[in-house]
């Protein structure tokens, strides 16, 4: 059981790792070559500082969207052993006491 639990929470750990890099390796090289491509595009117009920090915003709002992700992730986090620990509590307890728990 405690194998299984444990595999349980490898497995969720290891999808948040992957999942982390992708996001931000897709999410910077994105944001480059968009900011690159507006940058280049109003080069020659007085919004050219303009685009400049609309991408240094959207880069923000990049890793913004990118730590609620992980801190969904984090709040989702489940307890390995908690049915492991529970079940181990109660072979302590006397058989009386649990037949009137269940009555």
């Amino acid at each position: 059981m405690m194998e299984l639990e444990l595999g349980a929470e490898r497995d969720r750990l290891w999808a948040m790792m992957v999942t982390t890099l992708v996001l931000a390796l897709a999410g910077l090289t994105s944001v480059n070559f968009l900011a690159a491509l507006i940058i280049a595009l109003a080069w020659e117009t007085p919004w050219r500082l303009h685009a400049i920090a609309a991408m240094a915003v959207a880069a923000l709002l990049t890793v913004a969207g990118a730590w609620a992700v992980l801190r969904k992730l984090r709040r989702e986090a489940t307890r390995p052993l908690a049915g492991l620990m529970k079940d181990l509590q109660s072979f302590g307890e006397p058989v009386s006491k649990k037949r009137e728990s269940h009555e």
